[in-house]
């Protein structure tokens, strides 16, 4: 059995090989304070596809270039009526990589940009054309600004003033959800299935004799 084959035995048991990031750039103009205290932001992602979340990227910067503690908190929202609606899970990240990019939240010159990148301890499974809401959060308070975003695609934050209902806001946030690569153990896993489902078309037929061949 072929590649091919194998790549349509996964196809039709539903089994993607291929995963695609969802990714806001950084836009280089600003940010919003969201330190979960007095401002929390959340932005909005779906997939086109199922896809299992293994980890994510973030662009930010500090308003206070003496304080960089970071104590970093990663929630998912369900969708409510275009907003975050129920938590559905609290992410334990880490460790959590921070590096200097050389640019700017606010170019030309103002707060000093850093991409932050971390892996999920426990995946998330996001479902086809479902929308989500990721809410990250930096304390103390007042001092980090997660970097907005130039991307245009389902524009628009919520923020939260004080644990305040969710109110709508602009633009959108930077950050990349990262797809966990599909294994090639998963062909051997098609492959397997394709072989078993052989076995049962081949099952009961007669063993064909030989010529020659005694029994």
């Amino acid at each position: 059995i072929g590649k091919l084959s194998l790549l349509v035995v996964a196809s039709a048991l539903g089994i993607t090989t291929r995963a695609a990031n969802v990714q806001q750039l950084p836009g280089h103009f600003g940010g919003f304070s969201s330190d979960g205290g007095t401002w929390t932001v959340a932005d909005d992602f779906q997939f086109e596809e199922a896809t299992v979340i293994g980890g994510l990227n973030w662009w930010g910067g500090y308003l206070n270039t003496q304080t960089r503690y970071d104590q970093f908190s990663v929630r998912l929202f369900s969708d409510d009526g275009g907003g975050p609606g129920s938590l559905l899970e609290e992410f334990t990240v880490g460790p959590i990589s921070r590096v200097a990019t050389g640019q700017f939240v606010n170019a030309p010159g103002g707060y000093e940009e850093f991409k932050y990148s971390a892996g999920l301890a426990t995946p998330f499974r996001a479902e086809a054309g479902v929308t989500y809401w990721i809410s990250i959060v930096n304390s103390p308070r007042d001092l980090w600004l997660w970097e907005a975003s130039g991307s245009t695609a389902n524009l628009g934050v919520q923020r939260s003033f004080d644990a305040e209902p969710w109110q709508s806001y602009f633009d959108n946030a930077a950050f990349e959800m990262l797809a966990v690569p599909e294994p090639d153990g998963m062909l051997f896993v098609a492959a397997g299935l394709a072989s078993v489902t052989l076995l049962r078309r081949f099952r009961g037929r007669p063993i064909p004799k030989v010529r020659g061949a005694s029994r």
